[in-house]
C-alpha cells in the first residue's frame, strides 16, 4: 500500500491533461435507496476549485486491510475479468463509502493502488483515474503491453485497431478535437446508438463515479468514439510508449 508520506509528496490540488485541469474528488451522494455513498473525481470536466482538498486525509488501518484483501482476490484470468469483479465489490468502509469509488475525504487505498501500473506522477486518487486502472488490470493479468500512463489518450495509438470489437476489447473515447483528452474502458456491446463499457472513474447513473458498467457516450458527457483496439494486442510490449 502507498504510505500516507509517498502520497502526501505526490500530492497536488490537480493535475493538468491537455490544457484542461481535473480537479480533485466530486462530492455527490446517491439517493438511500442506490446503494452505497460513491464519491470521486469525474472524467467529464473540471470541478470548483472549492471541492480541491477533498481526499487528502489517510484511510484508517482498517480500511488499508480490507482493501489489500480486496485487491489480493482480484481474479488473474483476463482484464474483463478484474474489472468485472471490482465493479461487482459491495464493501464499504466505515462511512458506508464504496471501495470502488473515490471517497469524500480520506483517499481510498484501493484506487491508490492503481497508480502502481503507471509510470506518471499523480495525486492518489484525486488524478482521473480510467487509465490507471485499465493499465493494472492488464499488469494483473499479464499483459506487457499497458501504456503505463495515467491519460487516456495514451491508448490511442496502441497496437490492435479494429472496427468490429469484441466483448472485452479495449475501447477509446476522445473529448474534444484536440489534446489527449477522453476516456478509455472495456467494450461490452452495442446499447442502442451507445457504446456499453465496463471501466474506471465513469459516472453511473446517479451521476456518481466508480468502477461500473455505463452507455456511452451519455448527454453531456462530451465524449465520441476514437478507436477500438484488440485486447489480445497488449500482449506483447508497446516501446516506446504511445503518445496521442
Amino acid at each position: 500500500m502507498i504510505s500516507r508520506r509517498e502520497f502526501l509528496a505526490a500530492a497536488t490540488c490537480a493535475v493538468s491533461i491537455g490544457g484542461n485541469v481535473f480537479a480533485a474528488d466530486m462530492l455527490a451522494e446517491a439517493p438511500a435507496s442506490a446503494g452505497p455513498k460513491v464519491y470521486g473525481a469525474d472524467f467529464t470536466g473540471p470541478l470548483p476549485s472549492s471541492l480541491y482538498l477533498r481526499g487528502r486525509l489517510p484511510p484508517s488501518g482498517s480500511e488499508e486491510a480490507t482493501a489489500r484483501r480486496i485487491i489480493n482476490a482480484a481474479p488473474r484470468s483476463t482484464p474483463l475479468a478484474v474489472m468485472r469483479y471490482f465493479a461487482g465489490l459491495r464493501d464499504v468502509n466505515r462511512d458506508g463509502e464504496a471501495y470502488n469509488a473515490g471517497w469524500a475525504s480520506r483517499w481510498n487505498p484501493v484506487i491508490v493502488e492503481f497508480y502502481r501500473a503507471t509510470d506518471d506522477d499523480h495525486s492518489g486518487d484525486r488524478t482521473p483515474w480510467c487509465a490507471a486502472f485499465l493499465n493494472w488490470c492488464l499488469e494483473r493479468c499479464g499483459y506487457d503491453g499497458g501504456t503505463r500512463s495515467t491519460v487516456s489518450g495514451s491508448f490511442r495509438k496502441a497496437g490492435g485497431l479494429t472496427r468490429s470489437p469484441s466483448v472485452g476489447d479495449v475501447v477509446v473515447f476522445k473529448r474534444g478535437n484536440t489534446g489527449c483528452r477522453g476516456h478509455v474502458a472495456l467494450y461490452l456491446g452495442r446499447s442502442g446508438s451507445n457504446y456499453r463499457v465496463i471501466g474506471g472513474n465513469q459516472t453511473d447513473i446517479h451521476g456518481h463515479s466508480s468502477i461500473n458498467i455505463r452507455d456511452v457516450p451519455f448527454p453531456g458527457s462530451g465524449l465520441a468514439l476514437h478507436s477500438f483496439h484488440r485486447i489480445s494486442a497488449f500482449r506483447p510490449a508497446v516501446s516506446p510508449r504511445p503518445i496521442c
